[in-house]
């Protein structure tokens, strides 16, 4: 969807079509283009909807059927052999959306994106200001949830209580990116600023005449400023050694500009004045050195920081899907401040290629949900607010290989592993996935493709039990086939089956232990004029 018109292909029109068996999904997609003289046009259209899925050993999942279309148009303009201009319009809609684990499901999402890019290429230097691009946009993001669907007596929170939200973002930007080259060496710029205003309110509509209406209000016209300048530079310091550095500079402000949350934050926090700015620096740094012609090292570090989310710092009972709570912001809250190192190998022959890496990571002011002080913390009454932790870890490895076994066949395999540790609480962190793998056989020929694929991962037992009641998830094995086959030229078809033995399993990051989908047959038809 994000492919840019083209002056070098003739005009085109392709179709697709496609059916999944596990929620009855039914989707189709166009795509056309054509160039003319200096001007060029890209359009693509596509629709999708879905039942509810099943999972497997045939489970079905209520309320988790979708349906949504999705239409993008790309105009170039080339000015001259240097200069091209691209204006874009994304829409995308999508309605009937079931979230089985969270409280209400989504009645209407419309999300449009507009922008304009400017490109400008240097195409005979060999020193100096290479390339620059610049892109205007402008985000909307409308956003109705409701729970009329749903048996409000019947669930452990909000009981008896209907509460139809509404929400909405607006964001403005500008980025801008420009290459350099001196000699062997790189320099890219990069100028990012952008505002964002965010709107949120929910109604509470007792199921009992002797309850009063009640209406919240989440986010209260909440604006955020942000603008960042970053440098980034490779230079060869040796023959066998290469170097890259990047620094960068962040600056952000943020207030709330509606009366009533206003007064809201001010009588939680006792401050009258909740315009925050936050300005930081960043700064990483990698040297990768040849071992020899086929095998490489690198050494990467970096200190880094996130910001509080508008969520986080100005929310006001803001239902948190993850863990189940209403969190309230705070508008005191630190950056984190994240430093890691990491070691890599990268090794490549003809038949075989191989990469691996370790890494630690130490956060400060880890920004934590725990227990308001002026609010119970149980079954019935589920609130929190944003807290800096003073410091948690992570160490971790990750590894992948791709080899040629045989003529056509081809294995590919991945592995990673998380362990994260919150040193104020002396417990894991939440939502740190097991040790999971991939193992993929492939058989390439030129008309058709075919692959046998294996995912697993462990159980993980390390969980959070004072941040987070975390459940403790069982390891799993699934097996997926799939392939592709080319007709004609123009005709192609793809296949596959998804969780083959139909496994019933959640992955550890599912939030609600929302299962997968069980066993899943898929087909699509694509076509191109």
């Amino acid at each position: 969807m994000t492919q840019r018109p083209s002056f070098d292909e003739d005009p085109f029109i392709s179709t697709e079509v496609g059916f999944e068996s596990a929620s009855m999904l039914r989707r189709g997609r166009v795509v056309a283009g054509m160039a003319k003289g200096k001007t060029s046009v890209r359009g693509s259209w596509s629709y999708r909807i879905a039942d509810d899925f099943t999972a497997g050993g045939g489970q079905s999942l209520t309320n988790s059927g979708y349906e949504k279309n999705n239409y993008k148009v790309d105009v170039t303009w080339m000015l001259n052999h240097a200069h091209q201009v691209t204006g874009s319009f994304l829409a995308d809609n999508a309605w009937g959306v079931g979230y089985p684990v969270l409280l209400m499901d989504a009645t209407l999402a419309k999300a449009r994106i507009g922008s304009v890019t400017h490109n400008w290429e240097r195409h005979m230097a060999s020193r100096g200001l290479k390339t620059a691009e610049t892109r205007i946009y402008h985000n909307t993001v409308n956003h109705w949830m409701d729970d009329y669907q749903r048996d409000v007596f019947d669930r452990p929170v909000m009981r008896g209580m209907y509460m139809p939200m509404y929400g909405k973002t607006r964001t403005s930007g500008l980025i801008s990116r420009w290459g350099f080259r001196f000699g062997p060496s790189r320099m890219n710029l990069t100028l990012d600023t952008y505002q964002t205003d965010s709107f949120g309110d929910m109604w509470m509509f007792s199921v009992f005449e002797n309850i009063q209406d009640m209406y919240l209000l989440n986010l209260g016209d909440i604006r955020v400023r942000h603008g960042a300048i970053a440098a980034d530079w490779t230079t060869p310091l040796s023959e066998r050694l290469m170097g890259r550095v990047n620094v960068r500079w962040d600056h952000s402000t943020r207030d709330v500009l509606n009366d009533q949350a206003v007064a809201i934050l001010e009588g939680r926090w006792g401050d009258e004045d909740l315009a925050r700015s936050y300005s930081f620096g960043s700064v990483s740094g990698t040297v990768d050195y040849a071992l020899n012609a086929i095998t490489r090292v690198r050494l990467s570090f970096a200190h880094v920081a996130r910001l509080p989310t508008h969520v986080e710092n100005y929310g006001h009972y803001v239902y948190n899907y993850v863990d189940g709570f209403f969190y309230t912001g705070n508008p005191n809250l630190k950056p984190e401040r994240s430093n890691q190192i990491e070691v890599g190998l990268e090794r490549w022959t003809s038949r075989y290629g191989l990469t691996a890496s370790i890494f630690g990571n130490r956060i400060e002011d880890y920004i934590v949900g725990l227990s308001d002080t002026g609010l119970s913390d149980n079954e019935i009454y589920r609130f929190r607010v944003y807290q800096n932790a003073s410091s948690a870890s992570l160490v971790g490895f990750e590894v992948s290989a791709v080899a040629d076994v045989a003529r056509g066949f081809s294995v590919a395999a991945t592995s990673s592993y998380t362990r994260g540790q919150n040193h104020e609480l002396n417990e894991p962190m939440f939502l740190i996935p097991p040790l999971s793998a991939q193992l993929a056989l492939r058989y390439d020929r030129p008309s058709y493709w075919a692959e046998i694929e294996s995912r697993m991962a462990m159980p993980q037992e390390r969980v959070a039990r004072q941040i987070a009641v975390e459940d403790v998830t069982d390891g799993y094995f699934v097996m997926n086939v799939r392939g592709s086959y080319t007709l004609r030229q123009s005709t192609s078809l793809r296949f596959g089956i998804d969780n083959l033995f139909d496994t019933l399993y959640h992955e550890h990051l599912s939030f609600g232990n929302l299962p997968n989908e069980g066993r899943n047959v898929y087909l699509s038809v694509s076509h191109s004029l």
